[in-house]
């Protein structure tokens, strides 16, 4: 879905100015596509990539950066790093899924030419940073716009109580970083076991 809309807004720009009927049905399927996108990540919530599942975060985001470098001539470099194969489901999808919408942002929005994706588990954490060398643009306008894109990330790391920062400067590109505890569920902790008190 996420390639569709991108692959939608490219078409639209190599639609000629006069093109307004045109150019407004486009828009229109570009509309229509996120809409959907936004429904099936809720049903997506309840599954998982079968590359996840499969081969792990690392290895699925690295096939997911070469297809967006494949299809948009982004210079992609990916870069990962004591990333864990077993990371509970629900993290390595929101991870994943933060991975999607900051692509898209590249492809659709920053005109960058050069884009370096770094994932790697630190501690008890899994940490992804994704920065290109885009037009930028001023954070504080876009979240007082309500950006879409970036409360979705928001919303779905703070599930697996993660976080999601964006830094970026008209001109001097974006960085958006994307966190989450590797577990999600505190480990099971022994019950108190009653102690006997002497009479």
């Amino acid at each position: 879905m996420a390639l569709i809309g991108m692959e939608l807004t490219r078409l639209e720009r190599m639609l000629p100015d006069g093109a307004i009927d045109a150019r407004a049905q486009v828009s229109g399927l570009d509309l229509a596509v996120a809409e959907l996108a936004r429904d099936v990540q809720g049903i997506s919530h309840e599954l998982h990539s079968s590359k996840l599942e499969y081969f792990g975060l690392a290895v699925a985001a690295g096939h997911f950066c070469k297809e967006v470098s494949s299809h948009y001539g982004t210079t992609i470099e990916y870069v990962h790093e004591n990333v864990s194969a077993n990371l509970e489901k629900d993290v390595a999808i929101s991870v994943f899924r933060a991975l999607q919408e900051a692509m898209s942002n590249v492809v659709k929005h920053s005109g960058a030419r050069h884009c370096r994706v770094t994932l790697r588990g630190q501690g008890d954490e899994v940490q992804l940073q994704v920065t290109d060398d885009g037009r930028g643009f001023d954070t504080r306008a876009a979240q007082g716009g309500q950006s879409l894109g970036l409360i979705s990330m928001q919303e779905r790391l703070r599930l697996v109580n993660g976080e999601v920062t964006v830094d970026s400067t008209p001109g001097m590109g974006t960085t958006v970083r994307a966190s989450a505890p590797s577990r999600t569920t505190a480990p099971d902790v022994p019950s108190p076991q009653p102690v006997a008190l002497g009479g």
